[in-house]
């Protein structure tokens, strides 16, 4: 098999070096129905305007969380003290 192209990884999580941060997420962590393994880490891109598709990581009563868009549009609405730190990009899972 012949690849044309080298695959590099730095490429496909980090469009924005400058505004891209990792974080190791613990086990007990949920990321929206997605499949995942213990300390998986995930790649947030803070240059990125959050909208309906993106999980976002959250500033939630003071703590970090990851939401759904709709969510944290729901917990917003609701009066309660949160805000955006950025958007996840990529989970980065070891088999």
């Amino acid at each position: 098999m012949q690849y044309k192209h080298r695959l590099d990884l730095n490429d496909l999580i980090i469009p924005n070096p400058y505004s891209t941060f990792f974080a190791r997420i613990p086990a007990s962590t949920d990321i929206h129905n997605y499949t995942r393994r213990e300390d998986s880490i995930i790649a947030i891109d803070k240059s990125i305007p959050p909208d309906r598709q993106h999980v976002l990581v959250a500033i939630l009563d003071g703590s970090y969380t990851l939401l759904p868009f709709d969510r944290y549009r729901q917990l917003a609405r609701q009066g309660r003290d949160i805000s955006t730190w950025g958007v996840v990009t990529a989970v980065i899972t070891q088999l």
